[in-house]
């Protein structure tokens, strides 16, 4: 029979590696947890008209990137794509905003889209994310952006840097996206087809192409920040200042957009140096009117979202030594059916009283396979028993590192003895 076999574009996480994605998360969790937000979780999947207005017709995720099904009463719904939408719904839908100004949240979780898989971009990721909603003071888009890039310093990344823009508000926006048109329709044809359709429904996305040519007809066209407001300009300079307060390294990039179309004001990347063409490992910017278009109040906001598995990718390049998985504080080793009985509840006994422990689960095992198995697990030490030992009343603890070993009274053989408890 045919082995069934992991869907393209999805992998599994086993468990030499699950330690990494645990690391990260509870690294965020502790690092956001620092700068005051807190934890929400919504569903991953959601009706698809959340994102077809949230996200944007005319964006490649609600275009190509969904997976959309219909349930059992035939409606329309999609696995999450990305993580905003979701929140500003529930945020919506709970009246958060009522008696707190200022929100400020955070996501883990899975993320779908229908991308051709590639290294650092699979069909099923994992994302953290933040949300800062009610406010919009430039500094605290400063903060953001921070958050984000400390995040990635503080896992011993060095080869980051932030990419900064503004595209500006719905006012000065439109001014641009003509003059764009108009410099762009006279060579649309040379164009990519996806860029042609971008021409007619959103003209900035034509700026998420990856298509090297279409990179290069756009080498020469205006930039979004020639044609922003004096308030988006003056906007953008606040966030720089509070950038440069807080010692983030940044650069300017005026052909930055993003490819969702709720983003006004700030946007930036964050890009590891080391990975080649899927370099941005953290992304995000400030959405001052989405919440009013899901329909809710006017009320601003600004996050990021970032990646997981390229974020993995990013240290294990740079060399940063993962956390060691924690090795088990004893190693109980059965030698025989009466020792096994003696042994496997006073396992379970040291596990409720917080102690790590495994047991050799073999009673049949020679002693040396028992040790070799103890080793493996860099036990740091092991207690054995055989018929032996149970009848004089006795067991023997061994020390891993040192190979020292010494008896003691079965009776001492309990949580809190110190002899046990040493060096654990």
């Amino acid at each position: 029979m045919e082995k069934i076999k992991a869907v393209r574009g999805t992998r599994d996480i086993l468990p030499e590696e699950a330690g990494k994605w645990q690391f990260l998360e509870s690294k965020a969790r502790e690092f956001f947890s620092i700068y005051n937000y807190k934890e929400i979780r919504t569903p991953v999947f959601e009706d698809i008209s959340l994102f077809i207005r949230g996200v944007g017709q005319g964006t490649d995720i609600v275009r190509k990137e969904m997976y959309v099904f219909e349930d059992k009463k035939g409606r329309k719904l999609c696995l999450r794509p990305e993580g905003t939408a979701g929140v500003m719904r529930a945020f919506i839908e709970h009246n958060l905003g009522i008696g707190n100004p200022v929100n400020k949240l955070f996501y883990i979780g899975p993320m779908f889209r229908y991308e051709r898989p590639q290294a650092g971009r699979y069909r099923q990721h994992t994302q953290i994310g933040v949300e800062l909603i009610g406010s919009l003071i430039p500094c605290l888009d400063a903060e953001v952006i921070s958050l984000a890039y400390n995040y990635l310093k503080d896992l011993g990344l060095k080869e980051i840097h932030v990419h900064l823009n503004s595209v500006g508000c719905s006012n000065c926006r439109g001014k641009y996206k003509d003059i764009l048109k108009e410099e762009l329709h006279k060579r649309l044809n040379d164009f990519c087809p996806d860029c042609q359709d971008r021409f007619k429904l959103n003209i900035l996305r034509v700026f998420d192409c990856k298509v090297l040519s279409c990179k290069e007809l756009l080498s020469g066209t205006p930039v979004i920040t020639d044609f922003i407001c004096p308030d988006c300009g003056e906007h953008l300079r606040e966030v720089e200042k509070y950038l440069n307060l807080l010692n983030v390294d940044y650069e300017r990039n005026p052909r930055l957009v993003r490819g969702l179309d709720y983003y006004t004001r700030t946007t930036f990347e964050i890009i590891f140096l080391g990975l080649g063409a899927q370099n941005a490992l953290a992304a995000g910017g400030r959405y001052d009117k989405l919440i009013s278009e899901l329909g809710g109040d006017d009320v601003p906001g600004i996050g990021f979202a970032a990646g997981l598995d390229r974020i993995i990718m990013a240290v294990d390049e740079s060399k940063i030594p993962w956390p060691a998985f924690p090795a088990p504080d004893i190693y109980f080793v059965p030698l025989g059916a009466k020792a096994y009985d003696y042994l496997f509840p006073l396992c379970q006994k040291f596990r409720l009283n917080g102690l790590k422990c495994e047991i050799g689960y073999d009673e049949k095992r020679l002693l040396k396979n028992h040790l070799k198995e103890a080793d493996k697990l860099k036990a740091k030490k092991v207690v054995i028993i055989g018929d032996r030992e149970l009848d004089r009343g006795i067991a023997i603890i061994k020390m891993m590192d040192t190979g020292e070993q010494k008896e003691i009274k079965l009776e001492e053989l309990s949580p809190g003895e110190k002899e046990l408890e040493k060096n654990s």
